[in-house]
């Protein structure tokens, strides 16, 4: 099984240099949920937001949704963030991914040789 991510628009950009483009994460070309990443309107271009992050029920609890965060970490460094901010809250599942409430996941990102970004988790309001 392979868990891609595929553009559903153009990259969008802001009046104020923020980026933000939303995708569809797909198993075999089969659509299984949706990620939007953006860049950070308080923080400045170079710090990369994972909006939302969703699995379709039926495809949860396979890798889906840590591919696709992987996938967007190598979208943020095309894009030239040096750091990532992914939280949860409204649409995660009661306990979330990681053991956490409201988190499906966190970690520092795998970077070899150009250095990693920094992986920062923010707490649901």
């Amino acid at each position: 099984m392979t868990t891609t991510l595929r553009p559903t628009e153009p990259l969008q950009r802001a009046a104020d240099g923020t980026r933000s483009r939303h995708f569809q994460v797909c198993v075999n070309s089969r659509p299984v949920g949706v990620l939007h990443l953006g860049t950070s309107t308080s923080l400045g271009d170079s710090v990369a937001v994972i909006h939302e992050l969703r699995v379709d029920e039926p495809d949860r609890r396979r890798g889906r949704g840590t591919v696709a965060a992987l996938a967007a970490e190598e979208v943020a460094r095309a894009w030239g963030c040096r750091q990532i901010e992914a939280g949860g809250g409204g649409g995660a599942p009661p306990g979330g991914g990681a053991g956490r409430p409201g988190w499906g996941w966190c970690r520092p990102p795998t970077g070899a040789g150009w250095g990693a970004l920094a992986c920062v988790c923010r707490a649901p309001p």
